[in-house]
This record gives structure tokens, C-alpha cells and sequence, in this order.
């Protein structure tokens, strides 16, 4: 067809399958497999490539406490906010917060306040 749009790896698994040495070689041979590709890195939040571009957005501080749920609540952030015409910066945030969110509780579920919060945290971000 026409390619992949959108393609979601850790920073590990992006290592794994380029089999480069280091984050750079990385995103160098993982750009083409698709027009957007996100490479979360935990703690230091992560990184978009699209259209030879190379975007990097912090992860908001907090105590990890349980990982599972943390990509896929990332991909479904990242994906909402992107399709919904939001920026691929806009995006990131989004992915970042929701994913730190997650991690920063035992449980892959987002209580209702807590997307509440997530959603008053997004609209203030996006009008500052």
C-alpha cells in the first residue's frame, strides 16, 4: 500500500531491531520504516521522526511505579491527539503525560479524574 503511518517502539526494542550501536544510528535506520515513528525512552520522554525531522519531548517528572500499560496508553495518546489535528509536538505531551500518569500508579487504567486532570493539563498546555 502506501506505507506505514505510524510506527511505536521503546528505545529498546528500536535498538533490537535496527541492531544499531547507539540512539542516533537508531533513528537513522528506523526513519524509513515509516512516516512517524515514536521512540519512547522512559525517563527522558521521547522521540518523533517524521519527514527527516528530529523531535525530542521531556517526560514529566515522576515516580515509576508500575510500566505495564505504558506503551499502549502512549500509542493511544500520541494517536488521539494527532488524528484529532493537534501537532506532533501537541501529540508528544499528550503521549508523555498520559504515559507518565500510568506508570505513576499500580494499574494500566486511568481513574476518571485522573483524565479529567489529564484533559485540564492538555488544554492549558496547548493555550500557553
Amino acid at each position: 500500500g502506501e506505507g506505514v503511518d505510524y510506527l511505536f517502539a521503546n528505545e529498546e526494542e528500536a535498538h533490537v531491531w535496527t541492531g544499531a550501536p547507539d540512539f542516533d544510528a537508531v533513528c537513522q535506520r528506523i526513519a524509513p520504516a515509516a512516516k512517524r515513528v515514536c521512540i519512547t525512552r522512559g525517563a527522558k520522554g521521547c522521540v518523533v521522526l517524521e519527514q527527516g525531522q528530529r523531535y525530542a519531548m521531556p517526560a514529566p517528572p515522576i515516580k515509576a511505579l508500575d510500566t505495564n500499560g505504558a506503551g499502549d496508553m502512549f500509542a493511544g495518546a500520541f494517536l488521539y491527539a494527532h488524528t484529532q489535528g493537534h501537532s506532533i509536538h501537541q501529540a508528544a505531551w499528550l503521549a508523555n503525560h498520559a504515559a507518565a500518569r500510568v506508570v505513576a500508579q499500580f494499574g494500566n487504567r486511568l481513574s476518571g479524574a485522573a483524565i479529567t486532570e489529564l484533559k485540564s493539563s492538555f488544554a492549558a498546555y496547548l493555550t500557553a
